[in-house]
């Protein structure tokens, strides 16, 4: 049965137009989703990027002694907050004192930062290729 209000004009909808749900259009939506659900399990952006911590079990041969594998500082950058240092490392902020997977950090400076793994001090530099040197007065001519 079909109402009609001459103050509101029904709508008519060629074929093919969403107001009819065909088969093309929900195979379409469909193929969205699943497309979207599957870009979605893809990377979690509110953990650390992946070769941040590298597998420690990675790191050693079969039958040899794992060496420890430090974590990468591509992309980290240092923020001085409330005259705190704070080492940014992906979507996480570690203070001095707080665990980065196995590691503690115990220091952080301008240019490297300082991992203790037990009794193992490691020092990482933050920019690789750049080294900080006093400068030296020029004599002016």
């Amino acid at each position: 049965m079909t109402h009609t209000n001459p103050s509101r004009p029904t709508a008519q909808f060629p074929r093919g137009v969403p107001g009819r749900c065909g088969a093309p259009w929900v195979l379409a939506l469909l193929l969205a989703t699943a497309g979207g659900a599957a870009l979605a399990a893809e990377r979690d952006p509110t953990l650390a990027p992946p070769a941040a911590f590298a597998s420690m079990a990675a790191a050693g041969e079969a039958g040899a002694p794992a060496k420890p594998v430090l974590p990468s500082m591509d992309g980290a950058a240092v923020l001085v907050q409330g005259g705190k240092p704070l080492l940014l490392l992906g979507p996480k902020s570690y203070a001095e004192g707080q665990k980065m997977g196995p590691y503690t950090l115990e220091r952080i400076g301008e240019t490297e930062v300082w991992l203790r793994d037990g009794k193992t001090l490691h020092k990482i530099h933050i920019f690789s290729g750049i080294e900080r040197h006093t400068a030296t007065e020029r004599p002016t001519p």
